[in-house]
Formats: C-alpha cells, structure tokens, sequence
C-alpha cells in the first residue's frame, strides 16, 4: 500500500491491489521528454482497485504533472476485466510542461469520483476510451482545456463515456472531442442539469466537438425548484464553438444556442440526426416529462445545415441570426440539404381532447435550397400524433388555431421554398376526398423555386392567402375525379398545381 504522495519516474508501476492514503498519485517522468513507458501506471489484470482514497482536495491522480506521464488501463490489445476508480480528480497534464496521456483499454471500466481536468488549463493531455470500455465521471465536471498545441486537451471516444455533469470543451483555452463510435452521456440525475458548453469562460476560448458516428445524448433527470431539470448545449458560451457532425446520433433533451459568445460559432450537420427528443408540441402546454425544445441561433453563430437529419425541435428562433450565403436575409434559417422532419414525435398523445396539431416554429424567414420537409398526415399512424380533425376545405383563417391532420411548419417571416416536401402516409389509411393539408404557415409570404415538389399524395399543391399570411396546402391522396378536373381548366385555379403568390 502506498501512502502519501506516490511518485514515478523513468519506469513501470504495475498495480495489483489499490494505492491508499489521502495524498496526490502522481505518474510522471521528471525531465524527459520520454515514450509510452516513461513513467507508466500499468493495470492489466482483472479485479476492482482504489486509486487514491476519496475526500475534498486529496486522491487526486495526476497523469503528467511538469513532464510526460501515461496511465494505462487494461493489457492492449485486451480485453482486461478491470475496473478502477480514481478517489477524487484525474487530472491528465496538469502542470506547464505537463503532458498525460490516459488509455482506457478493452473490458475496462475506470470510475472517477469528482472531476475529470484533460490539459487543467496549463498542460496538454489525450483521453482514449477505446471500443470496450467505459469512463465514468461521477462528480459534477468534466473539463477540457489546454494552451498547448497541437493536441491541446482531447478526449477521444469509440467506447463509453458517462458524465454525470457538466462537459465542458474549452473553458480559457481549447478543448477537443473526437468521437468516433460508442456512446457519450450528458447528464445529472441528482439535482442539476446536464449540459455541453462549449468555449466557457474567455471570449478567446474555442470548443470544437467532431463527430463521425455513434451517439451523444445531453440529457438530465434530476429535479430543481424549478420542476424537471434538462439537458442543454451552448455551443459558443462566450467564445467560440464549433460541432461538426459527419454521422452519428445527437440526442439534445431540451434547448441549444449557437453563438452567444464570439463571433464564429458553428453547428455543421452533414450527415447523421440532430433529434431533440421533443415529446411534446409547444402548442400542447401539458407535458409532465418534459418542455419544448427550442434551437437558438445567435449573432455570433451558423447553422449549417446540409445533409443529415434534424428532427423533433418545436421552435428554431433565428431573429438575432447574421446573414449566410445562399439565404436572401439575414435572421434566416437556411436548409441547404438533408431532412427536415416537421413537428415532434409525442404529439397529441399526452392529450387526445386536444385537437391542437403538432408544430415545429421558426421565428425568424425560413430559405430551403435544397433537402426535404418531411411532414406526417395523421401522425398518430406515423410517427407521433397530429390533430384529429379534418381540414375545412374553405377554412382560410388562422391555421395556428384550427384543427387538422398535418404536422405544420410556422414561419413567422417569409418562407422560400426550393427543395421537397415529401409526405408520410399511412398505408392503411382510407383518406377522404378533397383532402388538402396545410403543410407551411408563413406571415410574411411564400416563394417557390423551380426546383421545388411534393412527393407523396397526389403531387399537387396550392398556396391560399389568409388574412396573416399564406398557406401551403397538398392534396392527399390523388382524387379519383383528377382526369375530370384536368378538364375543367380555370376551375383549377388557385387549388391544384398552381403557384400563387401574395398580392402586392
């Protein structure tokens, strides 16, 4: 049993039981610049461990304090059935001229009872967690920060990784997440939230979070004063923030705010699904288990949409949004590709009396050059669960207070429209004749591009004016009397395949 503080130089600690005490573990080779066995603490056989005893400001175990240090846990190639856990911090380059690395190899599972510091601000340190294993993080942070090029503070994932906290990428300086397969969980189910920060605290501070496949679920469980606690991303805090999403599956609970820091703050969905895993419609205020998602783009912020998945978020607020290229103003949300799935999954579920459709709202104009709306007509055979009522074929009111069977866009500037809409349908459905759905609500008018269609349904659509704007509207499905209405020319006017546009 080692007590006190435990030193390694130049050589191999290989740990069979626990290293006691209350003092610091530090694993470092003071003065050399060294490999991967210069100053190691080797786990390698099965078994549960101790490293440093729990209790406010002791058991930490430093991996590179002024110099290089390397833990590693679990033989490699594996798997090892070893599980270990850190009695306070693991801290990974901790000093100036601090350098960590950390492998969390095969069948392993290292448990870290406070805080998880990859760089702390002053040093450089990697975090592995390889395919097989998980890392725990029980306290409440996990903290990734370095002034040091170029790995700076980097956590790379292809196993499991569980925060029961906050993940914080970029506190002062830079911090990086590369994941590449696994699981990465969020979350506080104690009494706070989960959240991602990205660039935290100094305006120069820059988070980037890569992700090529697997999942990363920001969520909470817990209960405040408040009621449910949820999880939240805020991708450029104060300074910058970047998301690159290749792939993969982003599970966002409730809210996410691009760029309310410094200017350059990015979300990048090219392929993949951005789901907020809104069960409730903002419009159906009776949710017990969760509120309405919102997705914020701020002045210092891009929402770079063009392929993948984004789903399940009841309002997108881009009034405060700078202009992007390809979109006609700025405080735009523009869809450049990818599917754009319209209204949440939970719909009227929570409500069967409430005939209320489920809606997806932007606040702001709304440019789709390319991709797809995929909008569900009676969700509750769907997907989720829209309204229950049938459409009134000469109701050119408010679509925002009558009932119908479609999920909705709302749009509460302009909506320019040069991509897809294509409809779910029930197959099993025996829908009735004249059936034209509202699909898009825009108050400030509707465009449609050369390039746009509706797939699905009868393939027609109409654009109606209202007095607060105008609506689009599909038939479903193909009425049986179409050949005979081919004929009957101008009677088509204003509700077949015709573009109508607002008067001037």
């Amino acid at each position: 049993i080692y007590t006190g503080t435990t030193r390694v130089e130049g050589g191999t600690l290989e740990i069979d039981g626990s290293i006691g005490g209350s003092g610091e573990v530090v694993v470092n080779h003071s003065g050399v610049s060294g490999g991967m066995t210069d100053g190691r603490l080797l786990i390698d056989s099965a078994g549960a461990r101790t490293l440093g005893n729990a209790g406010t400001g002791s058991g930490d175990l430093i991996v590179g304090d002024d110099n290089f240090g390397y833990l590693q846990h679990g033989a490699d190639p594996g798997p090892t059935a070893a599980t270990s856990t850190v009695g306070h911090d693991l801290i990974v380059g901790r000093s100036a001229g601090g350098d960590g690395l950390v492998d969390v190899n095969d069948g392993t599972t290292l448990n870290v009872t406070n805080q998880l510091r990859i760089g702390n601000g002053a040093g450089t340190g990697i975090v592995n967690v390889k395919a097989g294993s998980t890392l725990n993080v029980l306290g409440n942070t996990t903290i990734i920060d370095s002034p040091v090029p170029p790995d700076f503070g980097t956590l790379n994932i292809a196993g499991a990784f569980n925060e029961n906290g906050d993940l914080i990428v970029g506190d002062n300086f830079t911090g990086v997440v590369n994941q590449t397969a696994g699981t990465a969980s969020v979350n506080n189910d104690m009494n706070a939230t989960g959240n991602l920060i990205m660039g935290r605290t100094s305006a120069t501070s820059v988070g980037t979070y890569n992700l090529t496949d697997g999942t990363l679920w920001v969520h909470g469980d817990g209960t405040t004063a408040a009621g449910p606690a949820f999880g939240n991303s805020d991708i450029g805090a104060v300074g910058v923030g970047v998301v690159n999403q290749n792939g993969g599956t982003v599970l966002n609970d409730t809210h996410m705010t691009v760029g309310a820091g410094a200017a350059g703050s990015q979300y990048n969905l090219a392929a993949g699904t951005l789901n907020f895993r809104d069960r409730v419609a903002s419009t159906q205020a009776v949710a017990t288990d969760n509120a309405a998602s919102t997705l914020t783009v701020a002045s210092g912020g891009d929402f770079n949409f063009t392929g993948g998945t984004l789903m399940n978020v009841s309002t997108i607020d881009v009034t405060a949004a700078p202009a992007q290229s390809g979109a006609m103003y700025a405080g735009t949300f523009l869809q450049e590709g990818g599917d754009f799935v319209i209204g949440v999954d939970g719909g009227l579920d929570v409500n069967d009396a409430n005939l209320t459709r489920a809606l997806t709202q932007i606040n702001g104009n709304f440019a789709q050059t390319g991709g797809s709306l995929t909008v569900d007509i009676f969700g509750d055979k769907v997907r989720g669960r829209s309204g229950e009522a049938g459409d009134n074929f000469f109701n050119l009111g408010d679509p925002l207070v009558y009932a119908t069977d479609s999920d909705l866009l709302y749009v509460t500037g302009t909506a320019e429209l040069d991509g897809s809409v294509d409809l779910t349908i029930a197959s099993d459905l025996q829908l009735p004749p004249w059936g034209w759905y509202d699909v898009v609500f825009a108050n400030g008018g509707i465009t449609l591009g050369s390039g746009f269609s509706v797939n699905g349904g009868a393939g027609l659509y109409r654009i109606l004016d209202t007095p607060n704007g105008q609506i689009l509207q599909v038939a479903v499905p193909e009425p049986a009397t179409l050949a005979v209405w081919s004929l009957l020319g101008l009677a088509l006017a204003g509700f077949g395949w015709l573009k109508r546009r607002r008067a001037a």
